[in-house]
């Protein structure tokens, strides 16, 4: 399932004066350089194949589809549900204190023998607001594929649906 297709193998480029060869890789597989933004469920090297395939199969069994269309939702919801939670290590590393803030901050509380110090923090808040961002995307779409599959679910029982949700965050 995570093989990638023959046109996308890394393929040698023959170099001159008897230098080994350069192995250039398809742009196709860019994506696995960029975790965040990655279309595979899995990142090989971070994440366990395992993992997800526990996780869906925890999620398929939780929302209980029937047909394709609710099992396709079902996929794109425990997708959703599985990046959210990639999110939660990137922020957590993205907003550690660095080296040099912390021995910053230590020696500036030796040098004030005990007194309360408050070392500021600057972020790259441009990076965080993406991230913020991309969260809020991901939030989103978790949110319309679990009504779309709660709302055929209803349809498929008989019940009534309503035509509009109403969000209040």
């Amino acid at each position: 399932m995570n093989d990638p297709s023959p046109d996308l193998l890394p393929v040698p480029v023959p170099r001159r004066r008897g230098r080994p060869p350069k192995v250039r890789h398809s742009p196709a597989l860019n994506a696995l350089r960029h975790g965040i933004l990655s279309t595979d469920p899995v990142l090989p090297e971070i994440e366990s194949l395992a993992d997800w395939d526990a996780h869906l199969a925890g999620e398929v069994e939780a929302l209980n589809p029937v047909g394709d269309l609710e099992l396709v939702l079902t996929h794109r919801i425990a997708l959703n549900l599985w990046r959210l939670n990639r999110l939660i290590g990137f922020e957590r590393h993205a907003l550690r204190p660095s080296d040099y803030y912390l021995k910053e901050l230590t020696r500036l509380q030796r040098g004030l023998a005990g007194a309360s110090v408050r070392l500021d923090r600057n972020f790259p808040t441009s990076s965080i607001e993406l991230v913020q961002r991309y969260e809020a995307h991901l939030h989103r779409m978790f949110l319309k594929d679990l009504h779309e599959l709660e709302a055929l679910q209803s349809r498929r029982r008989g019940d009534p649906t309503p035509l509009a949700r109403v969000e209040f965050n």
